[in-house]
């Protein structure tokens, strides 16, 4: 080993042992703050019992994991919506779908954004019969030089009938999955988005909006055709608590995009912020909305980094 690669190697291993020491300091710092921490959490247990340290820790994970209240008119929605339609191609249409319409809000307030109406089209889904007429009669209103759509469909894997449990006429949580105990059951013509886009000619779409309310990855996997080809330039979906009644994970759209190239991101009132992989820890069932697109897309977006996890981070080791 001569002179020079014989330094080039101690000097490699100083640095490893210095990076380690900063390490092994940093991993004792944590320590005792989390000694002390406990300590103080502990002595609040015994003034106040369990909830309030409970509920506290709870807000302080949301709030450092962004999970706030899924408010469209401050959930990052808005910004989404503006984004697809500031990146329209020119000289071509937009098209948007909204799968889970219910009473027209989210159509309403993309057309509000919108300064081309004119090369804008939505087909605007929603199959519960009594939402559906309140549809109706707002896209008449709403339409103007925009194309509106209504379609009563359920939007799923696969055509076909399905059983739509109805909590009520224009409410937001009617679905195909059962949540909840519901006095009416309806029962609705399925589509999908495949077969849909198909049937109307329909070969691009800017934007697919999905709220199905716990049935969104079967809906995601009904569209698998149009992802396939790179049809959809923008996805969003819903993520909540009535997955866990389809028995539908965060990982199953993970497994069914990645391969196709699509990134995930979850909305926030700030950003969209965009995981390299797939974690255990993004499996909260914490009601919020997440977009998957194509790599030329995360730049037109406003993001943030999940440090909150670095496991999460790109080329973070596992």
């Amino acid at each position: 080993m001569n002179t020079v690669t014989r330094h080039w190697h101690e000097g490699r291993q100083t640095f490893r042992r210095e990076k380690l020491q900063v390490r092994s300091l940093s991993s004792a710092t944590q320590a005792r703050v989390r000694s002390t921490a406990r300590i103080a959490i502990r002595s609040l247990m015994r003034l106040s019992g369990r909830s309030l340290p409970y509920r506290l820790g709870r807000l302080l994970m949301n709030e450092a994991r962004f999970d706030l209240p899924n408010d469209p008119a401050c959930n990052g929605e808005r910004l989404v919506q503006s984004t697809v339609l500031r990146y329209a191609r020119p000289d071509d249409k937009t098209v948007v779908f909204d799968v889970g319409a219910n009473v027209g809000d989210w159509t309403r307030a993309i057309l509000e954004q919108a300064n081309d109406l004119a090369g804008l089209q939505v087909h605007a889904f929603e199959p519960c019969s009594g939402t559906y007429d309140i549809l109706i009669n707002r896209a008449r209103v709403l339409q103007g030089a925009a194309k509106v759509i209504p379609v009563r469909k359920a939007c799923s894997s696969s055509p076909g009938v399905g059983a739509l449990h109805v909590l009520g006429v224009g409410a937001g949580t009617n679905s195909l999955t059962c949540a909840e105990k519901t006095a009416d059951v309806e029962q609705v013509e399925l589509t999908s988005i495949d077969e849909y886009c198909h049937v109307s000619g329909v070969d691009h779409i800017s934007l697919l909006k999905i709220d199905a309310e716990g049935h969104d990855p079967s809906v995601i996997k009904g569209a698998t055709g149009m992802l396939q080809r790179h049809a959809i330039d923008v996805l969003q979906f819903e993520y909540n608590q009535r997955w866990i009644f389809s028995g539908s994970f965060l990982r199953d759209v993970f497994n069914m995009l990645a391969p196709l190239r699509y990134s995930i991101g979850k909305v926030t009132s700030h950003a969209v912020e965009f995981y390299e992989t797939w974690d255990w820890e993004l499996e909260t069932f914490r009601e919020g909305n997440y977009i998957a697109c194509l790599s030329p897309w995360i730049n037109r977006f406003s993001t943030i980094v999940p440090s909150w996890n670095p496991r999460l981070l790109a080329g973070d080791p596992k």
